[in-house]
């Protein structure tokens, strides 16, 4: 994934239902682990991307804002979570940043781990990671759970790789999973802060 900048992801949909493409049969899938833990940990891409909140939105190239509209994003967040105090929001930066921090002195990049799957848009965002393991209780994928780290994300690179090669061979075999064009990817996860607050 070439994209990079911030997005700001509203609560997640949690009980997806897929359709089975021979026969049409709805299957509603289980959590596999409890919601609260879904939500308060989980810091990935999986969800509402710029909730509508009748606020101006930042400007977008392909559902992200650049880095440099730090401040009007982190705006749009403030008013997210204080129009909706109920629901959890997160004000995210994706992409590959490890050469980005020198560029924007004001602030800092704090490495989370990687999510699996895609980010095309704000309207095209899809979390295998989330829907295919934490969600679903698929016998093949069980191991990988345990090497999420407490944002429930991979910490390696190798370790995502890993994932989504062994989900697309599940795909392969017919298992009830969800496809994309361009294939699902590790997507690399930061939070953006300040260096230092402003008063």
């Amino acid at each position: 994934m070439n994209n990079k900048g911030i997005i700001v992801i509203g609560e997640y949909n949690c009980l997806r239902t897929i359709y089975l493409s021979n026969n049409n049969t709805k299957i509603t899938f289980k959590r596999s682990l409890p919601y609260k833990m879904l939500i308060h940990q989980y810091h990935g891409i999986d969800g509402l991307a710029w909730p509508d909140i009748q606020k101006p939105i930042p400007k977008l190239i392909n559902g992200l804002a650049p880095l440099n509209e730090y401040y009007s994003s982190l705006e749009y967040y403030k008013n997210a979570k204080k129009q909706y105090p109920y629901s959890r929001f997160f004000l995210l930066a994706i992409g590959d940043l490890k050469n980005d921090e020198g560029l924007y002195e004001g602030l800092r990049f704090f490495f989370l781990g990687y999510d699996c799957g895609c980010y095309e848009s704000e309207y095209n965002n899809f979390s295998t990671l989330m829907q295919d393991l934490l969600l679903k209780n698929f016998e093949e994928l069980e191991p990988y759970r345990r090497l999420l780290n407490k944002h429930l994300l991979f910490s390696s690179i190798h370790d995502a790789e890993n994932f989504c090669i062994k989900r697309n061979k599940l795909l392969e075999q017919g298992y009830p999973m969800e496809t994309d064009e361009d294939g699902f990817h590790p997507i690399p996860i930061y939070t953006i802060a300040p260096k230092q607050r402003i008063l």
